[in-house]
């Protein structure tokens, strides 16, 4: 009975079989862009037989969902996600991929529905229903709108208001928690148990310029200019795929400071790849062709983590937690916000003051101290001369 077919208003019904014996019945068809799909509908606990396979088909009205669509013109979410892959994409890989797993993980069990007859409310009560922080939530409407937004523009939508405006998602612009940082015995417990040379240095570059792990692996020796003493940030690497920088005001040249070109000078003695044209952290176990790969370092950066009792602080990206901590330090230095904007090479002074960095603890109680002292002075119940009343 498996692999046989039933025509099914151009349709049909599959029974597909699995090694575990839980064998499901497929409704396949074929889209409007011409490629075959299947859906499962049910088990063979569910429907024993062919016959109920097809009545419970009926029931859930397979043919009206996915064929009358493809038949009268009327396209569905789906063919919009197809379309985009194929067309709007962004090239950046990273961004990509975090879109392609949007897309693949979520929004993909929309893809049967009619986008003129999607319900706003019904899209918000599924975001509210998924596991999710409130920020990829919003991310993943954010997706869907984009979507919307295409499908008006290729005249496959009427233009007016995305609906997708009308989603709500509470505390999608929050974080659930405050990312933590550093206090300078804590870094220095860390430098301590990281054994390996190249995994120091990019603890101490990420730490000293606040680069993000994909900038760092992606430098270059060429992109130290030790004269001028700064470092141009042209590129970064994410899961191998060289590609631009994150934003435009990523790619913006860093301050190097002489106690940190030294160290760099000593990791450029100690390396065998040291040509203007090589990886500062090219790996030895691709003869220099590629920096290191950015899990290696990470599971170092935790190892080390682990043995200083920071392993909780730095779970995750560690060198996000790096980077939070330089905005941190940078904090107490007095700078003022433009230059720290500057050096953290954001876009939007807003990203520098609301998401970046916490307060370190010794300069907040020392600020709160100082006010203390000051409320303490002040005579807190003025003198009242009394009045007296004839």
């Amino acid at each position: 009975m498996a692999g046989k077919k039933v025509s099914y208003a151009k349709g049909s019904i599959a029974l597909n079989k699995r090694a575990s014996g839980e064998h499901v019945w497929v409704f396949r068809y074929k889209d409007s862009s011409g490629k075959y799909r299947g859906i499962q509908f049910a088990t063979i606990k569910q429907c024993r037989t062919r016959t109920h396979a097809k009545n419970e088909a009926e029931k859930q009205h397979l043919r009206q969902r996915y064929l009358e669509p493809a038949r009268l013109g009327r396209k569905t979410l789906g063919d919009a996600i197809t379309r985009y892959k194929k067309e709007v994409m962004p090239e950046r890989f990273s961004t990509q991929h975090g879109y392609s797993s949007w897309l693949k993980l979520h929004i993909s069990e929309w893809a049967s529905s009619v986008m003129e007859d999607m319900d706003p409310a019904a899209v918000e009560l599924w975001l509210k229903g998924r596991d999710l922080a409130p920020k990829s939530k919003s991310s993943i409407k954010g997706l869907m709108a984009i979507l919307f937004d295409q499908a008006m523009k290729w005249k496959w939508l009427p233009i007016g208001r995305n609906p997708m405006a009308l989603v709500k998602i509470t505390g999608g612009t929050k974080r659930k928690s405050r990312p933590g940082v550093l206090t300078q015995a804590q870094f220095g417990n860390l430098l301590t148990n990281i054994g390996e040379q190249h995994v120091r240095v990019v603890v101490i570059v990420g730490m000293c310029l606040g680069l993000r792990l994909s900038e760092i692996l992606a430098l270059q020796w060429s992109d130290i200019d030790w004269e001028d003493m700064s470092l141009s940030v042209e590129r970064g690497i994410v899961n191998g795929r060289l590609g631009p920088v994150k934003t435009e005001y990523s790619d913006a040249p860093a301050p190097v400071d002489p106690a940190l070109l030294e160290i760099l000078l000593g990791w450029k003695r100690t390396t065998e790849f040291a040509g203007d044209g090589d990886w500062i952290f090219a790996s030895p176990f691709k003869c220099g062709r590629a920096p290191y790969f950015p899990t290696a370092i990470r599971r170092k950066i935790h190892a080390a983590a682990r043995l200083a009792g920071l392993d909780k602080l730095l779970k995750g990206e560690p060198t996000k937690i790096l980077r939070h901590t330089y905005r941190s330090w940078l904090g107490t230095t007095n700078a003022p916000l433009a230059v720290i904007k500057d050096l953290m090479r954001h876009a939007d002074i807003r990203t520098t003051m609301n998401v970046y960095g916490n307060g370190l603890e010794a300069p907040m109680r020392g600020a709160n101290s100082k006010v203390v002292k000051m409320v303490l002075k002040t005579r807190l119940t003025p003198r009242v001369k009394s009045v007296s009343y004839k």
